[in-house]
């Protein structure tokens, strides 16, 4: 369930009288950008991927590693950007004819690389570790591999810790001194540049179409793990989910069998939202692998087995979130934490692999940061969502030396400290949080696009705005307000009669949730609704349909 409280509308001037003008304004896109974000080119929209430090040096090596037959070892993080990192890097060195192995670990391990995996490899005779979405904040970890006589290469987009960058190779464009002028990609997004720095190196062994093939999961990567759709991430989910839907990809096309996906109709909401969790389940319920194994399979019948477990393992990740979910929610209303700028809960029986997906929507409902730790026999660890007002990273920052180890963004992050300063770590968050923002800036903020009147939505409005598309995370769905509009005609739908189905101005309305929402209108009110616009499909026949995000009274 989303914040279905007060929110802020903050509506921009409409400055353009085209709409689609007025829409890449609000983005800052104008000029130049404006024709290569409206029409996206794969060979212009790339950039040069020597230009990422760490990038030749790379390539040379994994050449090397592949003419002199040595072992390498691919240690990758659990989830969906990890596992198609491993995956997409897999390709690549199939296609150099290299011996590899991976290494995935459990999320009881915890995140990044551990001793426990290089020992593994050492076992194996790897001589060459590559570290992908992982590996900047494992510094120590790298010089025992170092000790093991390994060769190491860390790809990663985490923020770089000062003073902490590991020896080696080091591929990650938020480094010091990086000039690759684009930093937000994903780590499989990295992963994708080295694929086509291999490709410039060695042609005849690794084409450029090898490579695009590599976007279907480059784009899934780059959904999944939320990074801006501008730049570089834009052209690939563009180019990427037209892979996805071409997919050679047995393992997907498995998946999207039993999940009863139509590969036709794959957009970011559906690898969002169907796909990218399915991948997900595996880590989180059951081992990563299974998932990394998918992604990789070739032969039809294991593929098909492998597909089937892990839609059954997003079933029961989706019915224990659930119960979590429902937990959780008691605990806050019990202790009135939802009355407190930050919630902060923990419980001894929940699973490390949910908590992330708690506190996400425990953030979304009630509209502040909030941290869902699990705790072991002495130790608390968990996840963290955050609120724009509130930088999760400094935040934990201020209270390091409480913590065992703490990591993340502004918005996610992760933790553990001993359970004994439970109280206190809470208490200092709770003081954090009064000093960087108000009661009134948990209210979220809507941003608008722009003003429409009734006879401006038509079905060509809307084929206009999927120029724009993808839609996503940095690239938001084209909100706009209607004012001063009477309701003609309002009633509750859905299974369970919580979502509204309306109309205005002989237009189609439909209110996910709505009847959640502080305020409910009746016929013949006067409101000012935001919405977004979709087409709606029923029955061979099809119409502009207005998704309400917000309404009020006039």
């Amino acid at each position: 369930m989303r914040y279905m409280g007060e929110k802020i509308w903050e509506i921009r001037p409409r400055t353009h009288a085209d709409i689609l003008d007025q829409i890449c304004a609000d983005r800052g896109i104008d000029g130049i950008k404006k024709d290569g974000f409206l029409h996206p080119h794969y060979e212009k929209g790339m950039h040069d991927p020597f230009l990422m430090k760490g990038m030749k040096k790379a390539v040379v090596r994994i050449i090397t590693a592949s003419q002199r037959k040595e072992i390498i070892g691919i240690f990758a993080d659990y989830d969906a950007d990890g596992v198609t990192s491993g995956a997409v890097l897999s390709s690549c060195l199939d296609a150099l004819r290299c011996t590899y192995h991976i290494y995935i670990p459990s999320r009881e391990e915890g995140y990044g690389i551990n001793v426990a995996g290089i020992d593994y490899f050492n076992k194996l005779g790897v001589t060459l570790l590559i570290a992908v979405d992982m590996g900047v904040t494992g510094k120590k970890e790298i010089n025992y591999a170092h000790t093991c006589g390994m060769d190491t290469i860390v790809i990663d987009h985490h923020l770089v810790q000062k003073d902490k960058l590991p020896s080696g190779i080091v591929i990650n464009p938020k480094q010091k001194g990086d000039p690759y002028p684009f930093k937000e990609l994903s780590a499989c997004g990295i992963v994708f540049k080295l694929a086509q720095a291999l490709a410039h190196s060695v042609p005849n062994v690794l084409s450029k179409t090898q490579i695009k093939w590599l976007l279907d999961l480059t784009s899934l990567s780059t959904i999944a793990d939320m990074v801006p759709l501008i730049d570089e991430n834009r052209i690939i989910v563009h180019f990427g989910l037209i892979v996805c839907r071409k997919t050679k990809r047995i393992g997907l096309k498995k998946l999207y069998d039993v999940a009863s996906i139509d590969p036709e109709k794959i957009s970011p909401g559906v690898v969002g939202f169907q796909i990218a969790p399915h991948i997900n389940a595996a880590g989180r319920i059951d081992h990563a692998q299974g998932a990394y194994c998918l992604l990789t399979e070739t032969n039809p019948v294991k593929a098909d087995r492998l597909a089937q477990e892990i839609h059954a393992l997003n079933t029961k990740r989706q019915e224990e979130l659930q119960v979590m979910l429902d937990s959780a929610r008691l605990i806050v209303f019990k202790e009135k934490l939802h009355f407190k700028k930050i919630i902060m809960i923990a419980h001894k029986d929940w699973k490390p692999g949910l908590v992330g997906l708690v506190a996400g929507k425990l953030t979304e409902e009630f509209a502040r940061p909030a941290l869902v730790l699990y705790k072991q026999k002495n130790i608390s660890r968990g996840s963290a969502r955050s609120i724009e007002k509130m930088h999760l990273l400094k935040a934990f920052d201020s209270i390091k030396p409480l913590l065992i180890s703490y990591g993340g963004h502004a918005r996610a992050g992760g933790l553990s400290f001993d359970n004994t300063n439970f109280s206190k770590v809470y208490s200092k968050l709770l003081a954090y949080a009064d000093s960087h923002f108000s009661y009134e800036d948990c209210k979220p903020t809507i941003s608008i696009d722009g003003e429409l009147r009734p006879y401006e939505v038509t079905e060509t409005l809307v084929a206009k705005l999927k120029k724009v598309e993808p839609f996503g995370f940095g690239n938001p769905k084209p909100v706009f307000v209607m004012r001063s509009q009477s309701i003609q005609s309002l009633s509750p739908v859905g299974s369970q009669g919580s979502h509204i189905r309306a109309q205005i101005a002989n237009l189609p309305i439909i209110y996910f949730q709505g009847m959640s929402a502080s305020y409910i209108p009746k016929k013949d009110d006067v409101v000012d609704i935001v919405f977004t616009l979709e087409i709606n499909e029923y029955r061979g026949r099809s119409n502009v349909q207005l998704v309400c995000v917000d309404w009020k009274q006039s």
